[in-house]
């Protein structure tokens, strides 16, 4: 049985904090996500300035990213 943890961040900040284990991540358990679900409308810093990060960072840029937007 595969079981799965989800991780909810609020907005673009906060995706950054989750990454670099700052903030309300800083105790964050280590690896990463298999699978991110990014909305392209998050506020403070928008999904398409997240995903340019994510796919610019070697230690992230093969995790899947599945884009939401309204």
């Amino acid at each position: 049985m595969l079981l799965l943890k989800a991780e909810v961040v609020n907005d673009g900040a906060e995706v950054f904090e989750y990454f670099c284990y700052q903030g309300n991540f800083a105790n964050r358990e280590s690896g990463n996500p298999v699978v991110i679900i990014l909305d392209l409308k998050l506020p403070k810093v928008d999904g398409l300035e997240v995903l340019k990060q994510i796919k610019s960072e070697p230690k992230l840029h093969l995790i899947p990213v599945v884009i939401l937007t309204s």
